[in-house]
């Protein structure tokens, strides 16, 4: 009788576990589509001219530029706080209008806060923090522009030689920027700029920002969850460079596309490509990209010299140059569960005659996933046949998946038919201990023993 039970219970397991495969894939099928349809509703929505027309000078108290060159400064123009962590100066609610810095901060040891000001200047810098103690600054809900537009800025917001500074939630003029130098572990949040710039600053996090992000000489930089529109300044929406350890995750950046520039000129116009990139990596490694939606660019992703890093979850539509370019020096990257949609000229793909939405001319890249058996969904790929990679390394995606995820059990049982068969088995071994009980009860009743 224990072996009896032993063997139903075992036959239900085994149905709840084919069963739950269903279960899974709709799950991740879901998800999958959910991210694709609030990329594309993101997309219809313009961001437009980002100046804040709804800056109202009689909400701030006017105001000189500050310059704070030591802890006594502070006191020295009467701004309120203790300058401990609980109770840090506070300079707010001012309109600052200057020719020079707006705030400049430096050499500091106190806790300050930078909080809901207007800063209008002519100068390289509204807001300059430089050599302050580790993690003492808050720069939040500030609108800063420059009045006029002939400067080239390092940064309107520059943070250099601190580590640990907090700039979160503040909004800037056009072709503004937040860079930090030298200043490891600042987290970078909920901003609207050009773009925002981590300059030999490891350990640093831009998230949730409206702007274009370069990395450059930072390991281990977290970039995530950033909306990166094409009317934001330069032709790259994430750059990544001369940095390895970063991970880049459930961004999204679109329109970024390549074309023709015709610049005026007297004598000859000149004609230029302007070659548009979703991301733009340069000799990095061990990078992280996970989750991104990459749509409507000219390049979705190029890669020069980057090795031994992974691309996860990802979403490619309608990047004019292809999904994913590795160019040469590119090694060892691993690449599987990504949705490459109508990339590059993927409605000329034929199998062997490769037009397909990515190019490998890198050096052992591998398209799928050993482990899983599992690669990456082509939208133009219709059959089980391996999927060929443009590219002088004749790369290839020998599990390219079917139906977005929904493919996922169709790997781990090449025929749906065997599948079924399974279940079938299991279901027969569930009731066949209780058809033996019954015909031995009829058998008594009719035959007497």
């Amino acid at each position: 009788m224990q072996n009896k039970n032993k063997l139903i219970i075992a036959s239900v397991l085994l149905l709840l576990c084919l069963s739950s495969t269903n279960v899974i894939s709709s799950n991740a099928y879901c998800y999958w589509e959910r991210r694709y349809i609030v990329a594309i509703l993101t997309l219809k929505t313009d961001p437009g001219n980002y100046r804040n027309s709804s800056v109202k000078l009689n909400s701030y108290i006017p105001h000189d530029p500050i310059n704070i060159k030591n802890d006594a400064n502070f006191t020295d123009y009467g701004f309120p706080g203790t300058g401990n962590k609980e109770s840090p100066y506070r300079i707010e609610n001012l309109y600052i209008s200057s020719s020079s810095i707006g705030i400049s901060i430096t050499t500091t040891s106190q806790y300050f806060v930078i909080n809901n000001c207007f800063i209008q200047t002519d100068s390289e810098f509204s807001i300059f923090i430089e050599n302050i103690k580790n993690e003492t600054a808050i720069i939040k809900n500030n609108f800063v522009e420059r009045q006029s537009y002939s400067f080239q800025r390092q940064g309107n917001v520059f943070v250099k030689n601190s580590a640990g500074c907090q700039i979160l939630n503040n909004t800037s003029g056009y072709d503004e920027q937040v860079k930090l130098e030298n200043s490891s572990f600042c987290k970078i949040k909920l901003n609207r700029f050009s773009s925002f710039i981590a300059y030999k600053s490891p350990n640093c996090t831009i998230e949730e920002n409206i702007g274009g992000v370069l990395i450059e000489d930072s390991n281990y930089c977290l970039v995530a969850k950033n909306n990166i529109p094409e009317n934001f300044i330069g032709s790259k929406g994430i750059q990544i460079l001369n940095s390895s350890y970063c991970f880049l995750s459930e961004n999204l950046i679109y329109n970024r596309s390549s074309r023709e520039i015709k610049t005026p000129s007297v004598q000859i116009p000149v004609t230029y490509y302007y070659e548009g990139y979703g991301i733009f990596i340069d000799h990095s490694s061990n990078c992280s990209i996970v989750d991104n939606s990459i749509i409507n660019n000219g390049y979705g992703i190029a890669a020069f010299g980057l090795n031994f890093s992974t691309f996860i979850g990802n979403i490619f539509s309608g990047n004019s140059r292809g999904g994913i370019v590795f160019h040469h020096n590119s090694f060892n990257n691993l690449i599987y569960h990504n949705r490459f949609m109508e990339n590059g000229n993927a409605s000329r793909y034929i199998y062997s005659r490769i037009e397909s939405q990515a190019v490998d001319n890198g050096v052992l890249n591998y398209w799928y996933s050993s482990e899983f058996k599992e690669g990456n969904y082509w939208s133009e790929h219709k059959e089980r046949l391996k999927y060929e990679i443009d590219g002088r390394a004749i790369a290839f995606d020998p599990y390219p998946l079917r139906e977005d995820l929904e493919r996922l059990y169709d790997i781990m049982f090449p025929f749906k038919g065997f599948r079924r068969l399974l279940i079938g088995l299991g279901f027969f071994v569930c009731i066949s201990p209780f058809v033996i009980i019954k015909r031995k009860k009829i058998r008594k009743i009719l035959l007497g023993y």
